[in-house]
Formats: structure tokens, sequence, C-alpha cells
């Protein structure tokens, strides 16, 4: 192992015990000039071990962690009643798909007192060839153009679950394929 390497990984180990490093300490802390601990942290970053930020680096994965955080505590409320609402639709011994979203992962938190459920989780594409597709999203993914609802083919979705009425063009869609979309 040559000494970058040696480096990476004590970088990569005091992030782990850390969530954060700094690029002076690892300096002195490696002996090496801050530039060099800048180098290496731009390659740790192009390889997606951690991300940089001014002055240092944060984990990758606890900055993932808490964009999830963030994104599932952003309209946690409409996601709560979405989730409640969607609930009432599950019936016992039933196979579920479930996909990953913010608003799918308040549902799996009040959807845990359900024990005679199976369920996978997956992309919403995948869910969408399952024998009855429930898409859960609140209102602010109705027209948002990064949102996965822009690419979504409703005519093989059974069911919408959202916090509040969306607009015509969608509820037509939804319906026209003989989809229903609920809300609280």
């Amino acid at each position: 192992m040559s000494l970058g390497e040696t480096r990476h990984e004590k970088i990569l180990s005091l992030l782990g015990e850390s969530r954060e490093v700094y690029v002076s300490r690892l300096a002195k802390q490696l002996q090496v000039s801050e530039m060099t601990i800048r180098r290496d942290l731009k390659l740790l970053e192009q390889q997606g071990k951690l991300k940089r930020v001014f002055g240092g680096a944060v984990s990758a994965i606890a900055q993932t962690t808490e964009i999830v955080e963030r994104r599932v505590m952003r309209l946690h409320e409409e996601k709560r009643q979405i989730a409640l609402r969607a609930l009432k639709c599950i019936e016992l011994d039933s196979l579920i798909f479930i996909g990953g979203s913010s608003a799918t992962a308040v549902f799996t938190e009040a959807f845990a007192a359900i024990r005679s459920v199976r369920v996978v989780t997956h992309s919403i594409q995948i869910a969408q060839h399952s024998r009855q597709a429930m898409v859960l999203a609140d209102h602010s993914k109705f027209g948002a153009k990064s949102s996965a609802l822009s690419a979504l083919d409703f005519s093989e979705v059974d069911t919408v679950v959202t916090d509040r009425p969306v607009a015509d063009e969608y509820l037509d869609a939804i319906r026209e394929h003989g989809g229903e979309i609920l809300w609280p």
C-alpha cells in the first residue's frame, strides 16, 4: 500500500469516527501539507467516499442520511396524512410494493404495526408492474420536473394517495385509466 493510500485510509477512518474532518487538522495529524490533504479529499470525493465542504469534508453516508432526513421532515404532517389514508387500503395477508421516497418512508413508520402483510420495496417503476400499484406522494410532487411522478405512466397505477386535491390534469390522467386518487 502506498503512502497516499495509507493516508486515504486514515482520512476515511477519522471521517467514520467524527462524520467531518478539517484540512488544517488532517495536515497536522498526518504531517503533510494542506495542499496534499486537499488533493486527497478531491480524489476521495471523486471515488464517492466523502463530500468536500468549505475547510474540510463530511462523510458521504452522513450527508445522504441528512438529506433523506430533511426530505422526510419536509411536509411531514402531509406525508403522515397520506400514510394514514393509504393504510386504510391495505388488506390483511396482502403483498404490497413500496417505492423509495420520503412519503413512503413516513408510510413505513405508520405501517410498522401491521404484521400480516408482505412488503417488497423497490423503485416506483418496479411497483408499477405489481398486481396492484399504489403511489404515495405529497402535493408538491405533482408538476415537479425532478419528481419520479413526471415519468410515471398512470395507466399502470391503481391508486394514488396524496395529502390534498391535485390539478385536474393529474386527476384526469389517473381516472382515465381506471385509477383512483385519495386524500384525507
